[in-house]
């Protein structure tokens, strides 16, 4: 009891250190609490969009295909010292990604 009693008699006497520290961690936990309700906000907003999309399309780049084709020129070359091996892709122009869509997919892509 004399721990407490004592820590409120510190408290009473040192105002000025009391309410700076008050202040500050309230301050604090405003600046973690715009923080959480900012994130919230962002992940639903992503989610609304997504939503209201609809379609997405994802290209992506074949890996296995690329590596396969960088083993294939390794062993062709195998009795020539080349350096380091490279994985070559083929970039996919936007033209022939359209093609490759549906209907509805290509008007997400135009618009």
């Amino acid at each position: 009891m004399n721990f407490v009693k004592r820590a409120w008699l510190n408290l009473i006497a040192r105002k000025g250190r009391t309410l700076l520290l008050i202040l500050v961690t309230t301050a604090i936990m405003l600046f973690v609490m715009a923080g959480l309700l900012i994130r919230n906000a962002a992940n639903a907003a992503t989610e609304n969009a997504k939503d209201s999309v609809g379609a997405t399309v994802t290209l992506t780049a074949n890996r296995s295909a690329a590596f396969k084709k960088m083993r294939r020129s390794m062993s062709s070359n195998s009795g020539k010292p080349s350096g380091r091996p490279t994985i070559t892709t083929t970039p996919v122009s936007l033209k022939v990604a359209k093609k490759n869509c549906s209907a509805e997919q290509r008007r997400e892509l135009c618009c």
